[in-house]
Parts: structure tokens; C-alpha cells; sequence
């Protein structure tokens, strides 16, 4: 029975072909039929659009149709909006520490961390931050990269993966599974389940170690929170 609607409704589809309907007829029926057939209405407008634009002259030609009354009844045809949802971000993360020292070269004097996330080419994410008390650099990077991910964790759209960038090669180790690197510091391994922890709902994490120079405006802002 299926089969049998199917063929009288792509009969009714083609017939304006040799027979001719007006705008106003065509579009309701396509509207209908395509759901029937299963293909889709812009196929079925695409039938139409050089026979509907023209009709018979009475000699045997063809003369255009100049009323726009195929145009408005298309307008006039509800379809349904396309997806506009935004899709879930993949978000570039870049982190340093900074410290300063006393004129022995010593002496700590300040300590401060700076991070930056991007989402593609637009910064989402842009901090400095002062440490009032640290053990060493080394610690402080670490320090960095939790308050970055802390970030990230706290960040209102659902990220599907974070890349992870630094010039703390060791921290980066560390930090990653796949690395194998267990740290023999208490400090530095609470640290890294906490940082672990940030990051364990994102599906995919992964961390590079890059230069200074690409790391330049992480360190930038890690040297402004001295200033903070």
C-alpha cells in the first residue's frame, strides 16, 4: 500500500512538468510529497526551477513567467532551521612561573604565576597572579599549571579537549599519564592529582613542551603579577 501512495504521489510530483501548475499550487505539494517519498524538498524544488520559471506561449515556445509567484510561495515554505548550537571548544592553555631575587641573586624577593587559554585564535582566558609563599621554581610552576586548569575547570562551556603547553619540561612530564613520571617530592605529587583531578572530565589532554619564545606572553603575565 506503501508503494502503491508512493508512485501516485511522484506521479502528482512530475505531471506539473508537462501539464503546468502555478506557484501557489507546486509548493504545497512538494512541501507534502517529499516527506512521502523520503527525499528531500530542495530536490524536488530543483524539478521545477527551469520548467516553473517559464510556461507555454500557445505557438509552441516558452515565454519566462514574470510574477514571482514561485519565489514568494518557496519563502512562504516552512523549513526548518539548520543547527546553530555551538560546538564544545578545544582550548589552547599556556602557563609560567616567575620569580624574582635580591641583589645577592639569592634571595627570593617575589613570586608570581601568569596563564593564558585560548579558544582557536580569540584569548578566553587571561591571568597574573601573586604567590605570597613558594618552596622553590620548580614548585611554582606547578603552582601555574593548577591555577590554569583550575581555570579551565571553572570555565562555563563543556571543552572537549585542552592542549597543554609550557617551557617547564619537567612539569609537563610529570603531569602527563602517559609519561610514566612519578615525582619523589610530596609536595609536587599532591600537586599533580590536583592538577590530574582539574582536567579528568575533559576526554582529551595533552602537553607540549615549547620554547621560550613561544611561551613569551605566559611569561609575560607571570612577570606582571609582581606588579599586583
Amino acid at each position: 500500500m506503501r508503494r502503491r501512495s508512493r508512485i501516485v504521489v511522484l506521479a502528482v510530483v512530475v505531471s506539473p512538468r508537462f501539464v503546468g501548475f502555478g506557484g501557489g499550487v507546486v509548493v504545497p505539494i512538494l512541501s507534502n510529497s517529499g516527506t512521502v517519498l523520503g527525499i528531500s524538498l530542495f530536490f524536488l524544488v530543483s524539478i521545477y526551477t527551469d520548467d516553473l520559471s517559464s510556461t507555454p506561449d500557445g505557438h509552441g515556445g516558452l515565454t519566462t513567467a514574470t510574477d514571482g509567484t514561485f519565489v514568494r510561495s518557496v519563502g512562504d515554505v516552512d523549513v526548518p532551521p539548520a543547527d546553530r548550537s555551538p560546538t564544545s571548544p578545544s582550548l589552547l592553555l599556556y602557563f609560567d612561573a616567575s620569580v624574582l631575587y635580591g641583589s645577592d641573586d639569592g634571595t627570593p624577593t617575589s613570586a608570581a604565576v601568569g596563564f593564558l587559554v585560548e579558544d582557536g585564535t580569540t584569548t578566553v582566558i587571561e591571568r597574573s597572579l601573586a604567590v605570597d609563599a613558594f618552596v622553590s621554581s620548580a614548585h611554582l610552576e606547578y603552582r601555574a599549571l593548577l591555577e590554569a586548569v583550575r581555570a579551565v575547570e571553572a570555565y562555563p562551556t563543556t571543552v572537549t579537549s585542552l592542549h597543554v603547553h609550557g617551557d617547564a619540561d619537567a612539569v609537563l612530564r610529570a603531569v602527563d599519564p602517559t609519561a610514566a613520571v612519578t615525582p619523589s617530592d610530596r609536595i609536587v605529587r599532591r600537586r599533580v592529582d590536583a592538577i590530574r583531578e582539574c582536567v579528568a572530565d575533559v576526554p582529551v589532554v595533552t602537553y607540549r613542551a615549547v620554547e621560550r619564545g613561544e611561551n613569551e606572553r605566559a611569561h609575560r603575565l607571570a612577570r606582571a603579577g609582581h606588579e599586583r
